[in-house]
């Protein structure tokens, strides 16, 4: 599964005309639920929009996503081969 933005309509890929835009639309969002799962990466749902995230490996220079900016000082990263993109080697 490519990486995409969906706003109900038709999703936008990420190589596909639209795309940066798109995913400036989600910006003011707030995130209502994520989920990640091997073959098909994170998927992210926010109140105006969603965004999955599942790059090809010849995409990927260091690491797919990080997330940081938490009180507690936590952050994620994640990296092709583990956790959900198990399938991006």
């Amino acid at each position: 599964m490519p990486s995409t933005i969906d706003f109900g309509a038709s999703p936008q890929l990420q190589h596909g005309s639209g795309y940066a835009d798109a995913l400036r639309r989600l910006t003011p969002g707030t995130v209502s639920s994520t989920t990640e799962r091997t073959g098909v990466g994170i998927r992210i749902v926010l109140d105006t929009g969603a965004v999955v995230i599942h790059p090809r490996i010849e995409e990927v220079y260091v690491e797919i996503a990080e997330i940081m900016g938490f009180a507690d000082l936590a952050r994620m990263v994640w990296y092709p081969g583990e956790s959900s993109f198990e399938d991006v080697v």
